[in-house]
């Protein structure tokens, strides 16, 4: 697995994977913990979504962590679609305010703001986290895990430019 210098300005996504017992939990446990060492909820806002049993999640839900803008343990795949339609409502409302300053990705958007001496931009980044993902995709006729299959997508081919990241 290579990461990016910055975790909230990759190249691309993350799909992590491996057998059981071989750290994938630690380190989704690991990204989260960092992130929220070195970034205000004004940097980042964090979704995190557990389709099986809900265990990796569950010591985030005790927290009121300002970062954590969803924690879903034992998430059913009707409120998974409901958060992935939340996030595609916030990727287009993004791609019209980055219209309206003529600018293409996230940080183009910062530094035309900063050029206008507005310092806060009101833009954090979106880290999307879903552990055990295959069980929102695993039924191809319901339209549940399809519209959440084709929003996954969505945001795999476009959610980088607009600040929106996925880790799976």
């Amino acid at each position: 697995l290579e990461l990016a210098s910055d975790p909230l300005n990759p190249c691309y996504h993350t799909l992590i994977g491996g057998q059981i017992g071989s750290g994938k939990s630690v380190l989704l446990h690991t990204l989260i913990s960092n992130a929220l060492m070195r970034y205000s909820p004004e940097d980042v806002q964090m979704y995190l979504m557990d389709f099986k049993d809900g265990v990796e999640f569950k010591i985030y839900a005790d927290y009121a962590l300002q970062n954590f803008r969803a924690v879903s343990i034992e998430t059913e795949p009707e409120f998974g679609l409901a958060v992935l339609q939340h996030l595609a409502k916030e990727m287009y409302e993004r791609s019209k305010r980055f219209r309206e300053e003529n600018v293409e990705g996230i940080g183009a958007y910062r530094q035309a703001l900063a050029r206008k001496g507005i310092a806060h931009h009101n833009m954090p980044r979106i880290l999307l986290i879903i552990d055990e993902y295959q069980s929102l995709l695993n039924d191809n006729s319901d339209p549940v895990h399809t519209e959440s299959a084709e929003l996954i997508k969505e945001f795999a081919t476009k959610g980088r430019a607009y600040g929106i990241y996925l880790i799976m």
